[in-house]
């Protein structure tokens, strides 16, 4: 199964019911992380909660990776699926980890954990409309939208209605489908974007995303998606030279960045691209008088064909095409230069 098929539908069980989405990835799940870990392109997990940079944090990563696995931080009103034995995984056998210093956590009864493994997804306005919205992404196979996985444990403190309490702890978001492995901290309630793990290339990251969000920022997910799909061979080449700039620029503040190594690129590819139109104009202005030559003539010379005959004759018809093809080629040549998606990026922001 695709990711296209797979983003459909997730998305489509999430618009039938609040816990549809629960439903099918506890289904889908081995299948899910299995293609996960066979696909071949650059992916990354998102973790989300309602904050002002929330869209552009996915923009971001659906411009910076093929695949983007996004979960949302869970808040007060959320769906928690807690699957029996064996229908979590098929049968399978889930096998969880711990740290030694854990254990104490963990109630033992005829020598079972008293844990209950469970697949937990955010309900609350926050999350139905930033469905709406990423809903291209998911269609098109650039995200998918996954529950948080955590495990319960009972606390045997007295609740309001006299039944004991749970706690919940997470698991580590890395984790195979399978084997769970219990983070040692609750994460940050802030959303992240962990491409990397250690802390000296996070720093990068983050400085490659307020390089390249001012040309993301406000951009619409379907413009996203189009421009995305339209480009795609563009796209390797467009975030090695984003990463050279960051790297070039080294200690230098973002601003510094874009003006004095990112604009001047942007600036110089929009000349090039108004000349080679205004140009061709220009020419297109004559072809459109030498059209009206031609139909003057046809009624002189019998008819259309006869009239283009003698055009041809004198080059007119070898010119207009020769002058379509260069401007072709001159535009086509203008997509070459690494910085041109962001600079079609910024066309779209112009005109939203």
């Amino acid at each position: 199964m695709s990711f296209k098929e797979i983003g459909r539908e997730l998305l489509k069980a999430s618009r039938r019911r609040d816990d549809g989405l629960l439903d099918l990835y506890q289904k889908r799940i081995r299948e899910i992380h299995e293609n996960v870990d066979q696909f071949a392109g650059l992916k990354t997990r998102l973790m989300i909660s309602d904050s002002p940079e929330v869209l552009d944090l996915i923009r971001f990563a659906a411009f910076a990776n093929d695949l983007t696995r996004l979960s949302f931080e869970p808040a007060n009103e959320l769906k928690v699926k807690i699957p029996g034995p064996g229908a979590l995984f098929g049968g399978d056998s889930l096998k969880l980890t711990i740290r030694a210093d854990q254990a104490e956590k963990f109630a033992i009864l005829n020598e079972q954990a008293q844990i209950a493994p469970a697949l937990i997804l955010r309900t609350d306005d926050f999350f139905k409309r930033t469905m709406k919205l990423i809903a291209p992404l998911m269609m098109n196979g650039r995200l998918i939208v996954e529950p948080v996985r955590g495990v319960l444990i009972p606390n045997n403190i007295p609740g309001p209605d006299g039944r004991a309490g749970w706690d919940m702890q997470s698991v580590d978001e890395n984790s195979p489908y399978n084997e769970w492995t219990l983070e040692g901290v609750r994460r940050s309630a802030n959303p992240s974007i962990p491409l990397v793990q250690s802390k000296s290339v996070k720093d990068g990251e983050r400085k490659l995303y307020e390089v390249t969000i001012p040309f993301l920022a406000g951009i619409g997910f379907v413009d996203l998606v189009r421009v995305l799909e339209d480009e795609h061979h563009h796209l390797a080449d467009t975030r090695l030279a984003l990463r050279e700039v960051v790297n070039q620029a080294g200690d230098n503040d973002t601003p510094s960045m874009i003006n004095d190594l990112i604009r001047p690129k942007l600036d110089s590819l929009e000349r090039r691209f108004k000349s080679i139109s205004n140009s061709h104009s220009l020419r297109q202005g004559g072809a459109l008088l030498g059209t009206a030559t031609v139909a003057l003539m046809a009624y002189a010379a019998g008819g259309i064909p006869q009239a283009l005959s003698m055009a041809a004759g004198a080059g007119g018809l070898g010119i207009m095409i020769k002058q379509q093809s260069d401007f072709v080629e001159k535009r086509d040549a203008i997509k070459e230069d690494p910085l041109y998606l962001l600079w079609r990026l910024g066309g779209i922001r112009r005109h939203n």
